[in-house]
């Protein structure tokens, strides 16, 4: 009988190390699984962030964006005023040269007709005078 009673309690003595085994195992499984959770949740917060972040990063670069093709519409008209502008003003200068021109070329025709009938006048005083 104490044989069986050794057993027994050798039996109970695995028993209660099998269950405090199990459950120093259950607790490790479950420090492990709030670990996890704790990790997962800190992993979709820190994804959340950098969503957000992103999602400013593009509004500023948008808004960057935005700003420069303005400025770049405007610095292009400015330019294509100033070069109307310039054409116009090298229209007027040659229009202002060629009638300055016509003018010259207008008084050198009535210089030489001038000239012209000067040396007709100067060849009548010749002969009348009879130096020639």
């Amino acid at each position: 009988m104490q044989a069986v009673e050794s057993e027994r309690d050798a039996a109970r003595q695995q028993t209660e190390e099998r269950d405090s085994a199990l459950k120093s195992a259950q607790r490790a499984y479950s420090e492990l699984q709030q670990e996890r959770d704790r990790g997962q949740a800190a992993h979709e917060e820190a994804l959340l962030c950098i969503r957000s972040e992103a999602k400013c990063t593009r509004e500023a670069y948008r808004r960057e964006l935005a700003t420069l093709d303005s400025e770049l519409h405007q610095s292009l008209e400015r330019n294509q005023a100033q070069i109307e502008t310039s054409v116009q003003n090298l229209e007027d200068i040659r229009a202002n040269h060629r009638t300055k021109c016509e003018e010259a070329q207008q008084e050198i025709r009535e210089r030489q007709q001038m000239h012209e009938r000067m040396c007709g006048e100067l060849k009548e005083l010749q002969v009348r005078l009879g130096w020639g």
